[in-house]
């Protein structure tokens, strides 16, 4: 019969204790990579690689969604000295897109806060549909500026007819 010493046996909690929070910090980090400490670099990259296929979509398209906005407010800046002397409601839409210009932190904030909801739902492991969901809401401002500035620049080829 084997006697354990109380510091041996304290070790041992240790190193369990070590390797649970390992594991449960990688399984908060990416929780589809479950592979143990045997496995290839290989098949953890090709892990990592799909995780970051499944959640990385909202912040892909939350990228293309505010290019899409930075293009279309640069196009509506272009046209700000032409439209001049519209009628009220383009004078409107001037009048806020000359606002968003002349403070940029107002979108940079809204991104910021778009971006971190983002992540705050993708790290809380939320349902899909929560997820897209909140990105919808949160996307239908920038679309809606998008129409503005996309208002403003077609505003003269339809005042022509």
């Amino acid at each position: 019969m084997t006697t354990t010493w109380p510091n041996q046996a304290l070790q041992r909690t240790r190193t369990r204790s070590r390797i649970t929070f390992s594991r449960m910090v990688d399984s908060f980090l990416c929780p589809s990579l479950s592979l143990g400490r045997s496995a290839t670099s290989r098949a953890m990259r090709f892990e990592a690689f799909k995780w970051i296929n499944t959640r990385g979509a909202p912040i892909a398209a939350l990228a293309l969604l505010l290019a899409f906005g930075a293009f279309t407010h640069r196009m509506a800046i272009t046209r700000l000295d032409i439209l001049a002397g519209a009628d009220a409601r383009a004078e409107g839409r001037l009048r806020f897109i000359g606002y968003v210009d002349a403070h940029p932190w107002v979108a940079v904030l809204f991104a910021v806060f778009f971006a971190g909801s983002l992540f705050w739902l993708q790290f809380r492991q939320s349902p899909r549909w929560s997820l897209w969901l909140t990105f919808a809401f949160l996307a239908l401002p920038v679309l809606a500026y998008a129409w503005v500035c996309l208002r403003v620049e077609s505003a003269p080829l339809i005042w022509r007819r």
